[in-house]
């Protein structure tokens, strides 16, 4: 993998981010900056893996153990937060804040991340569920300043 620099792509809009020379692939700033976060978020201390995705429920980014689908546990979330929403505004609750899941094995988190993403905490089942929260709510936003 190697640095490529902005005028290496003269043809094309500036651009600066890594080429991968055997599969062509360029990852963006914008990515490499939500992977970042996302990495953050994933070092808290109880946090077992974590993604962001469209509302649509397509992985933009995702830190979540190999041994989950990642699509399919995508459009989930995105259903559940959809549910959410609604039994929230029903129940006049005001405003939506996030959805926990508990599991015998841990919690998950799902939450707004702006208009066009979600983000999907999981945490460990003695995590500090308050520390997490601090950070994901804190991941979230800046996340929402980045896609919106």
């Amino acid at each position: 993998m190697q640095i490529i620099k902005a005028e290496s792509f003269p043809s094309q809009p500036k651009y600066l981010g890594i080429h991968d020379i055997n599969v062509g692939v360029r990852v963006s700033l914008k990515s490499q900056v939500i992977d970042r976060k996302l990495e953050r978020l994933r070092s808290t201390k109880g946090v077992e893996g974590c993604a962001v995705i469209t509302v649509e429920g397509l992985p933009i980014s995702s830190f979540l153990p190999l041994d989950i689908p990642t699509e399919k546990v995508s459009a989930m979330c995105v259903a559940a937060l959809s549910v959410a929403k609604q039994i929230n505004r029903e129940l006049n609750r005001g405003e939506f804040d996030m959805q926990i899941v508990k599991g015998s094995e841990g919690y998950t988190i799902i939450m707004s991340a702006g208009r066009n993403s979600v983000l999907v905490t999981l945490t460990e089942r003695d995590a500090l569920l308050g520390l997490v929260y601090m950070e994901a709510k804190k991941v979230a936003r800046e996340l929402a300043e980045i896609l919106g």
